[in-house]
This record gives structure tokens, C-alpha cells and sequence, in this order.
């Protein structure tokens, strides 16, 4: 039986696996077909990789276009959380659906199961299968086909991190490898939850990395039972983007209310969504006329690396959004922080989140680590190799579909079995 199994190490970035840190990951890149040029979307947060890999499309196409979105619920609009378990239902009642392409586990209710494990944010999780045509395992609550909550007895009582992700890839190796499903995929927390709460390098973060591995061991031996040659089984282990180091924190609402160009600091003419080291401003039909002055003021702040408008995107290696919105990548540089992990940025912050540390992770725009996820591919009769070809986040969708016989729709991405099999054995 075909399956695909996709394993995510959230913000783990390449240039930090070692012989002592990542056994596991090297022992997999040593038998996988290995792509260096492996590229996150923009903005590089999870909340928008996810429907990334689950759709082939980028954000602008599958429609989540940060960690936080501008969304009017009636009321004018407002800054929702897209992490917060809750989102999914609101976004489908304001705009009628989800995301604006199909999933993998929706193209596959025909030929099998589709089993997410998830221990990152709810609505991350939930992105990956918004309309239930799989099976959704996470902490905030599980669900199956047509969203009905699983059994009780089948619930995935764990916490954030190590201990959790430990839990979470036991049951995925049970339910999803032994079990036999078609497609599935365990996105671990780590190393990603242990660098927004401390340095990257600190010997929290490096215990946080020694720990994914660990889990990536574990499914790599549950498929030595099953598959030992792979015959049948394509095996993707990446990471959704990297993480720089907090420079300093900007509080954009703030400064757009100094500066004039806000009425209010909560009023709606000018909403920011901040995605930490990126932002999206949503301007209204009555601050519209603002819009080009507004890019002029943030293209001279020494925090703003660029701003553009979103019809603009295909600048940074995205499809274009026309509308009314700015979109900012934070300024940075290459510095390396305290433990010699290069990459600092600084990070647009709201009013809930004032205590976003100094020199702790963050992600969401294009700063040198941030742009540093990971590719290991391995497969039935593919050899050990390195590939320079350029690839992203959307490329795995359609790769997993070919593999699994299925006609992908269209998508932004592109299958890379034909890439990979150039070098079959």
C-alpha cells in the first residue's frame, strides 16, 4: 500500500543540525535526496505554512495570510488571532469558507485516510483539514470526518512541547504507521516552542532540538517495521521556516498613531496584524488616500526593512494580492546572538503581547535564519543525493498526490518526483 508521512520540526533551522544535536535528521538526510535550496512562504509563520503544505498554494491563493488577519465580523474590522481554536469557525462565517483551495486530505477521501497529529497552535492545526475530510488530533480538541469530535478514550490530552511531542508521536507511530493510513502527518512544537521562550542556541532551545529528533527516530523505527526498504512509503522531514533572534520590539499601531497616519490607537481606518518579525496593515476606504504617504513613512524607519503594497508581493518570491493592505518585513541583520546563532530582527508586537522578550525566537519575515528550513526526502527508488533545485513549502503537496496516484488540481507548486527520480538507483 502507497502512503505518504510528512514529519515537521517547527523552526528548526538547517544550519543548526550536528552529529550531537540531530543524529536522526543527519542519519535520514544520509538516504534522502536533500534540497538545499528549500524556501519558507511569506510571511514565514506557521499559521501560513500550514495551509501551504496542506494546499500547494501560497498564502495570497489558500487565503491565511498571517499569524494574525484583518477580518469584519459586522462590527468593522478587527485583528483576530489565527492560532486561537475558535478562528476557523469565524473566518467561514465572515467570507463562507475557509481556505480558497482544497486540502490534501479532502483531494484523498477517496482513496484513504488522512490522520494530522498537531501540537502546535489550534488553528495551525485545524488549517491543515479546516472542513474535516480527515482525522485532526490536537490538545485543544480532536475531530474526524464531517468534524465530530473523536471519542473521549481518543483524545490528545498532552501539553506544548517536549513531553507532549513525545506523547503525540507515540500515538502517531500506533495510529498512522502501524495503523496503515494513507496519508499522515505529526507536526511537532518543538524546537519552535522552546525558541519563542528562550535564546536560540541556549541550552533550552538546543534540548528542545535534540528532543524533535528524537521523535523523527521514533517514526523513522515504526517505518523500519512496515517498510524497511521503503518501497512504498515517501517520507518528508522539513521544518515549516527558521527563526532570528528579537532586536528589538515595535509596537506599529503605536507609531502610526504618533506619526498621524491613525486616528485612534483602536480605531478601524488603519487595523495592523502583526505576524512577529512581518505585519499586514489593512486600510480602509476612508484612509485609503494615506496609502502611498504611509509606505513613504515606513520605508525611512530604521524597523522597517521594506514595506510595499500587496500587489507587490511577487518581490519576495510570492504571488501578487491586489487590494488596499501594506505588508512590512522587520529590519534586521546578521549579528549572532550570545551563543553564536546569527540572525536578529526586530518584531512588530500589539497591544497583547508587550512582553515578547528581547533575544528570545521569532519568525514571520525574511531574515537570514528565518529563511533557513529544512528537505529530506526519501522514497521508493530514490538515491542519496543533493539537489540544487529551488523548492518550497508548496512543492510537497502535489509531490505527495502524484505519489498517491492522484491528480492534483491546480496549485502553485509543482510535483518533485520528476526532480528526484533523475537520480533513481
Amino acid at each position: 500500500m502507497k502512503r505518504a508521512v510528512v514529519v515537521v520540526c517547527d523552526s528548526l533551522r538547517r544550519d543548526m543540525m550536528t552529529t550531537e544535536t540531530t543524529p536522526n535528521l543527519l542519519a535520514v538526510a544520509s538516504r534522502s535526496v536533500v534540497f538545499k535550496d528549500f524556501s519558507p512562504v511569506f510571511p514565514s509563520v506557521t499559521r501560513s505554512s500550514s495551509p501551504a503544505i496542506a494546499t500547494g498554494c501560497h498564502p495570497v491563493n489558500h487565503g491565511i495570510l498571517g499569524s494574525a488577519m484583518v477580518i469584519d465580523e459586522g462590527t468593522g474590522p478587527v485583528c483576530a488571532s489565527v492560532g486561537d481554536p475558535d478562528f476557523v469557525d469565524r473566518l467561514r462565517k465572515v467570507r463562507g469558507t475557509v481556505l480558497f483551495r482544497p486540502t490534501i486530505s479532502e483531494l484523498l477521501q477517496d482513496v484513504g485516510d488522512a490522520k494530522i497529529f498537531s501540537n502546535v497552535s489550534a488553528g495551525a492545526a485545524y488549517l491543515l483539514d479546516p472542513e474535516g475530510y480527515g482525522y485532526v488530533y490536537h490538545r485543544a480538541g480532536s475531530y474526524g470526518p464531517g468534524r465530530k469530535p473523536v471519542p473521549a478514550a481518543d483524545r490528545l490530552d498532552i501539553a506544548v512541547g517536549i513531553e507532549g511531542d513525545a506523547e503525540m508521536t507515540r500515538r502517531f507511530c500506533r495510529d498512522v504507521i502501524e495503523g496503515g493510513v494513507v496519508f499522515g502527518t505529526l507536526w511537532l512544537s518543538e524546537p519552535d516552542n522552546a525558541g519563542h521562550n528562550s535564546p536560540l542556541g541556549s541550552p533550552t532551545h538546543i534540548a528542545a532540538i535534540k528532543s524533535a529528533d528524537r521523535c523523527v527516530g521514533n517514526v523513522l523505527e515504526a517505518i523500519a517495521v512496515v517498510d524497511p526498504h521503503f518501497t512504498e512509503t515517501v517520507l518528508f522531514v522539513c521544518s515549516d521556516h527558521g527563526m532570528n533572534s528579537v532586536r528589538r520590539t515595535i509596537d506599529i499601531a503605536y507609531q502610526l498613531v504618533h506619526s498621524g497616519f491613525k486616528s485612534s490607537y483602536h480605531s478601524d481606518d488603519i487595523v495592523v496584524a502583526d505576524s512577529g518579525t512581518s505585519a499586514r496593515i489593512h486600510i480602509s476606504n476612508s484612509a485609503k488616500d494615506r496609502k502611498q504617504d504611509l509606505i513613504n513613512f515606513l520605508n525611512n524607519q530604521d524597523w522597517v526593512d521594506r514595506a510595499f503594497s500587496s500587489d507587490d508581493l511577487h518581490d519576495i518570491g510570492s504571488p501578487s494580492c491586489p487590494g488596499t493592505s501594506i505588508v512590512i518585513a522587520m529590519a534586521g541583520d546578521n549579528v549572532a546572538n550570545e551563543y553564536g546563532v546569527s540572525g536578529m530582527s526586530d518584531c512588530a508586537i500589539g497591544p497583547d503581547e508587550v512582553d515578547q522578550q528581547i533575544g528570545v525566537g521569532q519568525h514571520g519575515g525574511a531574515g537570514f535564519g528565518e529563511v533557513q528550513p529544512f528537505l529530506f526526502v526519501r522514497g521508493p527508488n530514490l538515491r542519496a543525493s543533493v539537489s540544487e533545485a529551488k523548492v518550497s513549502l508548496v512543492d510537497l503537496a502535489p509531490t505527495i498526490l502524484e505519489h498517491l496516484d492522484v491528480k492534483p488540481p491546480r496549485m502553485d507548486g509543482r510535483s518533485l518526483l520528476p526532480i528526484m527520480t533523475r537520480w533513481a538507483v
